[in-house]
């Protein structure tokens, strides 16, 4: 079993920023989102959109 500092839940907008943010900070993160894709609501109501 893997330790982590931060778990985020939501691979949306905020969550890839939460992600990123920690990564700076050199945390160890696990990104969980019940979709396969990132990017969360965004992505589904706008899949035109880059993200």
């Amino acid at each position: 079993m893997d330790a982590y500092d931060i778990t985020i839940v939501g691979a949306g907008p905020a969550g890839l920023f939460a992600t990123f943010y920690a990564g700076l900070r050199q945390m160890k993160v696990k990104l969980i989102d019940a979709l396969e894709e990132v990017g969360g609501q965004v992505a589904v109501l706008y899949p035109e959109k880059y993200i």
